[in-house]
């Protein structure tokens, strides 16, 4: 079995924008700012690839890394629940070879339409997104994956490029509004944009990726 493709329109999609503004409205989050696509500015981008690179590999005993990550988690948790009850969004884990669609153009039409999304397992465990769900048998990781594809990607129908990522990590799209609304938040942000575009800069994307 092959990637999943399916309709490869990157249009905006009003259903995902418009339960995005709904779940930040009840958890009192700020309105988030749709239409924005920012363009790269690479020498930012290669000090941000830089600053990643020079991070440890392992923070997990920092008590204010923990902190980030805790909350973190309780986000991904509620976005996770909130696009299979409130929005009927299937997630489904992809267990073939390979990533589960050719481009993002493909999983933005899955999302519009079938309300599904595959995302990708794999990768060194996260030392601090790594705890099982009892239930699914999913790590908050492979959540963290899902949703940032949809609340981020699908709902502007953003690239996975890295202007895509940029203006994830920007702080206008819609996955930034929902998952940084404190400094904390920004810290792991961050840290996914750094090793993003560490690997389209610097290393191989796959490579970069494993390690979140």
């Amino acid at each position: 079995m092959g990637r999943h493709t399916a309709n490869t329109s990157r249009q905006p999609n009003e259903f995902v924008r418009e339960a995005a503004q709904a779940y930040n409205k009840a958890y009192g989050f700020r309105r988030i700012t749709e239409g924005v696509y920012v363009a790269v500015d690479e020498s930012r981008a290669r000090r941000i690839a830089e600053v990643y690179e020079s991070l440890p590999d392992d923070d997990s005993r920092n008590p204010v890394v923990r902190k980030a990550y805790e909350q973190l988690a309780d986000e991904i948790e509620r976005q996770w629940n909130f696009a299979i009850v409130a929005m009927g969004i299937t997630f489904e884990p992809w267990r073939c070879e390979g990533q589960p669609y050719a481009n993002s153009g493909d999983m933005c039409g899955d999302v519009r339409s079938h309300h599904r999304l595959y995302y990708f397992q794999g990768g060194d465990p996260h030392p601090l997104l790594g705890r099982l769900d009892p239930a699914t048998g999913l790590s908050l990781n492979d959540k963290f994956r899902a949703i940032h594809d949809l609340f981020g990607h699908a709902a502007e129908g953003y690239g996975f490029g890295p202007r895509g990522e940029e203006t994830l990590g920007s702080g206008t799209a819609t996955c930034s509004a929902l998952m940084r609304k404190k400094l904390r938040q920004r810290k792991h942000a961050g840290k996914i944009v750094g090793s993003i575009l560490a690997g389209i800069i610097t290393i191989p994307l796959a490579i970069t990726l494993a390690g979140l």
